[in-house]
Parts: C-alpha cells; sequence; structure tokens
C-alpha cells in the first residue's frame, strides 16, 4: 500500500509508441478531497518514464495517466492510501556518524520527508553514557546531537515506526580531544651536557592533559641516522622514552602526539663523550701535599659524577716501589672513597685512571711522614703458643703459626705494620691485630724453610 506522507513512484512504459522519449507523458493525482497533488515525471529518454507523488490526505486517490493527450490502458487508477510510514526513505547523513570526539556535541541530521508518518526512534550504546538530543526543524528533519564521555566505539541506533532506517545501527568511534600543546616533556635524556655517547639515556613523556593519540618519537643522531627508541607506557597518563646515543655529537629527537608535534620539538642534544677524565675530582687527607702519617690509614675521594661512566682504576706504589693495596669503596652517588695504609716513610705515588685516561694533576706525590718512636717499641715472638722470650729470635717452625707482639705504649702515636718475604722472595699472609692494651698482634706461618725476612714498622 501507499502511505500519507510517504513519497511514492511508479513507471510508464510507452517504448511500444517510441523510444525517443519526450514530453508526452502527464500525470494528474487528485485527492479524496477533490484537491490535486502534484506529481513529478522524469524522462528517462528511452520510452520510459518515471513518476513521483507525495500524498497528503488519507483515502483514495485517483491517478490519472495519459499518453499524448489519451489515457493510458486502466487508467484511471485508484490508489488507497492509509497511515504509516516507509522506513527505507529516511536519510541519516552528518559528521557525527563518521567519527566523534569525547566531551563535544556531534552532529548528524535525520530527514524523514517522504517516508509517512511514524515516531523517530535515537538510543546511543558505547563504552559510556552519552548524552542525545533532537531538534525538530519543522521541514521534514531534525538536528541530533550527542555528547560521549569515554573514548571507543558507539553504536548509534535510528529508527522510524519501530523499524531501523538504512545502515542503522551505525558504528562511530571516538576519540579524546588531542591537543599536543599540553604534553609535557622532562628528563636527563633532553638535558644538555649530562647525555653521554653508548650511556642508556631516558626521559619522560606526560601526556595526561593532551586526550588520547598515539606517541611517536625519531631520535637521529649527527649524520641523520634514525637510532633505535623505547616507549614504555606506564599506564597513568605518562610514557618513558628509552634510547642509547651510540655517538658523541648533535643529535636531534623529535616527539610527535597526534602526529603533531610537542612544545619544545624538535629537541636539540649535544651528546657528549661516554667518559671525561677531565672532568674527575679527587681530594681529601690521602692525598695531602705536606704529607701524611706513616702507619696510619688514610683516604680520599674520587668525584666522577660530571664524568660520565668509565672504569676507576687507582694504582699505588711504596718508596721501594711495589704496589700498594687500595681499597676503593663506591658510594653509590658519583663519587668513591679510596684508603690505604702507608705502611713505611718515604714517598708514594697514586695514579689515578678514569675510562683508561689519567685525571687531572695525576700521578699525585704523596711522602709519608714518621709517626711516633719505634726505638722505645719492644718485640716477643711466640710458636705454637709457646713463647720465645723478647726479640724476633733466630729460628722458627714451618707450618706452626707464629705471634710477634708489639708493645708500642710507650712509642707514641702510630700503628704496627709488618711484611714477611720467603727465601724465593714472596710475602707472606700477614695479619695486624691491633689491642687495647696498646699492644698489637702479629700472625703468619712459614710455608717452607729457609731464611725469611721479617720487617716490622
Amino acid at each position: 500500500g501507499v502511505f500519507r506522507e510517504a513519497t511514492t513512484e511508479f513507471s510508464v512504459d510507452a517504448r511500444a509508441l517510441g523510444t525517443a522519449g519526450g514530453p508526452h507523458v502527464k500525470t494528474r493525482v487528485s485527492n479524496p478531497s477533490g484537491n490535486l497533488t502534484e506529481a513529478f515525471v522524469q524522462d528517462r529518454g528511452d520510452g520510459t518514464y518515471r513518476v513521483e507523488y507525495t500524498p497528503y490526505e488519507e483515502g483514495v486517490h485517483s491517478v490519472d495517466v495519459t499518453y499524448a493527450g489519451s489515457p493510458v490502458p486502466s487508467s484511471p487508477f485508484r490508489v488507497p492510501v492509509t497511515e504509516g510510514c516507509d522506513p527505507s526513505r529516511v536519510r541519516v547523513h552528518g559528521p557525527g556518524l563518521q567519527s566523534g570526539t569525547t566531551n563535544q556535541p556531534n552532529r548528524f541530521t535525520v530527514e524523514t520527508r517522504g517516508a509517512g508518518t511514524g515516531g523517530l526512534g535515537l538510543a546511543v550504546e558505547g563504552p559510556s553514557e552519552a548524552k542525545m538530543s533532537c531538534t525538530d526543524n519543522k521541514d521534514g528533519s531534525c538536528s541530533v546531537e550527542y555528547v560521549p564521555y569515554e573514548p571507543g566505539t558507539y553504536s548509534l541506533n535510528v529508527t522510524y515506526g519501530g523499524h531501523q532506517v538504512p545502515g542503522s545501527p551505525f558504528q562511530v568511534p571516538v576519540q579524546d580531544v588531542v591537543d599536543s600543546s599540553k604534553v609535557q616533556c622532562s628528563g636527563p635524556g633532553l638535558t644538555p651536557g649530562v647525555v653521554r655517547a653508548s650511556v642508556p639515556q631516558t626521559f619522560s613523556v606526560n601526556t595526561s592533559q593532551a586526550g588520547v593519540a598515539p606517541l611517536q618519537v625519531k631520535v637521529q643522531g649527527p649524520k641523520g641516522v634514525v637510532e633505535p627508541v623505547e616507549v614504555v607506557d606506564n599506564a597513568d597518563g605518562t610514557q618513558t622514552v628509552n634510547y642509547v646515543p651510540s655517538r658523541e655529537g648533535p643529535y636531534t629527537i623529535a616527539v610527535r602526539y597526534g602526529d603533531q608535534e610537542v612544545p619544545r620539538s624538535p629537541f636539540k642534544v649535544k651528546v657528549l663523550p661516554t667518559h671525561d677524565a677531565s672532568k674527575v675530582k679527587a681530594s681529601g687527607p690521602g692525598l695531602n701535599t705536606t704529607g701524611v702519617p706513616a702507619s696510619l690509614p688514610v683516604e680520599f675521594t674520587i668525584d666522577a659524577k660530571d664524568a660520565g661512566e668509565g672504569l676507576l682504576a687507582v694504582q699505588i706504589t711504596d718508596p721501594e716501589g711495589k704496589p700498594k693495596k687500595a681499597t676503593i669503596r663506591d658510594n653509590q652517588d658519583g663519587t668513591y672513597t679510596v684508603s690505604y695504609v702507608p705502611d713505611t716513610t718515604g714517598r708514594y705515588t697514586i695514579l689515578i685512571k678514569y675510562g683508561g685516561d689519567e685525571i687531572p694533576y695525576s700521578p699525585y706525590r704523596i711522602r709519608a711522614l714518621p709517626t711516633g718512636d719505634a726505638s722505645k717499641c719492644t718485640v716477643t715472638v711466640s710458636i705454637g703458643g709457646h713463647g720465645l722470650g723478647a726479640g724476633i729470635g733466630p729460628t722458627i717452625q714451618i707450618g706452626e703459626e707464629t705471634v710477634i707482639t708489639v708493645d708500642t705504649k710507650a712509642a707514641g702515636k702510630g700503628k704496627v705494620t709488618c711484611t714477611v718475604c720467603t727465601p724465593d722472595g714472596a710475602e707472606v699472609d700477614v695479619d695486624v691485630v691491633e689491642n687495647e692494651d696498646g699492644t698489637f698482634d702479629i700472625f703468619y706461618t712459614a710455608p717452607q724453610p729457609g731464611k725469611y725476612v721479617i720487617c716490622v714498622r
């Protein structure tokens, strides 16, 4: 049937009378009230015609069709018109059907002209509730707005007379509003004067106020070569960028959000050498140019905070040119504490290298000065727990622990040090224990027979 206010059409085939077309077909549509309804005739130019009209009254309409003034067979046609609608004639269009943005009105238009009379239904489903409003334009169309609050895909349902219109439900991707100007980049990986070659670098990108969009980071070296970069999403509105510059020189770091440059991008970063020994500083009492007390532990500090990453090497030699043990403690803040015991008087040489290069003022030449009065020390020896009396004694036992006790109570300030050399010149492990009564115990075990050289200072 034909519905009131629903555009309807029919065809007239006059090819038996000619295929050239022409203004031969006329149509007259009479309403039940006796008034006429406008009809539109389209000449297809091949002997056929398309006729369209929209009835506005309920009841039987009379449709007269003539060709060259003569009624066509069965004309006039009696066409009953009833209330109803044709959802297939509803048109829905507008940008709000293609894509949408959160927290902003997204618009589309629904045209029901020629679709009959029916109820228009609108519904939206998606990741969040969406506010929707509809305005009747009084011309057979209405303007629809909806405001989603979360990004994602939304389903827009448009029905007419309880039936889906063409294209419904519409699947609409909704994204946050993206404002790259609200992106913030910070961190040591972008800070001039601290980025070094072959050292892992990092910086943070805060996009929490900029909406949701893809982040793009490109790191280019001195010759424009693009280097690897890793971006880690922290799931809190920030992302961490990691890269390792392969060489020293000028680097360019481009950061784009939603395909737009962020503030201050591209960043210009001068990459320094991996390490710079000239930036290392050494200071402390263990490097005192006026001298250090012999036999007492001394220490000094090496500051490599501004020198990049390198291997620290400290070599100390005693007045005889023999290597002296040095203890290096990493303070985990870019500084190191070096301690040593100058057990003999004389000049010590301290060579300090960082990353294989000597630091400023290296090698240091430090003089160990006498402390106390060694002539006032007394020495006793015991082997296997049996005392041998004063002095070190001419004979010691192989394989038994020898204890040399040094009484320093009358000798003043100082510490006892000892070296024991085997007949072939090797040093024996020696333990020196300071007692609370002003004495020192020296423990060692002779591994082989022969003449030993024992130096107690």
